[in-house]
């Protein structure tokens, strides 16, 4: 995943600040907010620790339960981080967010060959799926 997550079977540990932390209804996006999904965070600093098979949405913080798990699991990314690849952050396209906004209606998806003023589109897949963001 990234340099601030980890899972080992059906535990899933994230550290830092996590955006895109929103959960989306059986329909999304929809008309019933302005919420930009963007903009949602979750701050697991020390540690959210989640059991993705029992809680799929990520809804229970196991973190407090289960320290001892927590820690194994901060110790085994910190070694991992070491053979991990980083792409130095170079600041952030704004054209990648207002594409995914209006072109793609929330999705994320292809954004260099899309002109920022294209109408939106939508595709019988966007229309019938789930949205899926971490």
């Amino acid at each position: 995943l990234d340099s601030n997550a980890l899972i080992k079977n059906d535990l899933k540990l994230l550290l830092g600040t996590q955006r895109g932390a929103g959960w989306a209804g059986p329909i999304f996006p929809n008309t019933t907010g302005d919420k930009n999904i963007f903009g949602i965070t979750i701050n697991c600093g020390s540690g959210c620790l989640f059991n993705v098979t029992a809680d799929p949405t990520e809804h229970v913080n196991l973190a407090s339960i289960f320290p001892d798990v927590v820690n194994t699991m901060k110790t085994r990314l910190q070694e991992l981080r070491k053979t991990m690849w980083s792409q130095p952050d170079t600041g952030e396209d704004p054209n990648c967010r207002t594409i995914a906004q209006g072109h793609w209606k929330g999705f994320l998806g292809p954004f260099l060959d899309i002109d920022v003023d294209e109408k939106p589109v939508r595709t019988t897949l966007q229309r019938n799926s789930l949205v899926l963001y971490s």
